[in-house]
């Protein structure tokens, strides 16, 4: 797997599998593992969404997002799809950093 700078290093904190399923938390803090909030999350769920990418959302904090790629998925599927969550996760984050400077 190649390395997604937002995704290792920003709001990415746990990645579970079961079978085909995977689920990707998101968080604002690796460290403490605190939530990605509900309106943050659904940005980002919006941005992949507008992208042509859908995921199921889970988790106890609804911070999940559930990979659920059908039988056929190729390299090429799986390699946009990681894409598309890195892009996402990056405009959040420069989004977030506009907002504090204000």
């Amino acid at each position: 797997m190649h390395k997604n700078n937002s995704l290792t290093n920003i709001c990415c904190c746990l990645v579970l599998e079961q079978g085909l399923m995977i689920g990707v938390e998101l968080v604002t803090d690796k460290e403490t593992r605190q939530h990605l909030s509900a309106p943050h999350f659904v940005d980002i769920w919006e941005m992949c969404k507008d992208m042509g990418v859908l995921f199921g959302r889970g988790g106890l904090n609804a911070n999940v997002l559930r990979i659920k790629p059908p039988m056929c998925v190729s390299r090429t599927d799986a390699d946009y799809t990681l894409a598309v969550i890195d892009y996402c996760c990056d405009q959040y984050m420069k989004k977030q950093k506009r907002g504090s400077k204000r």
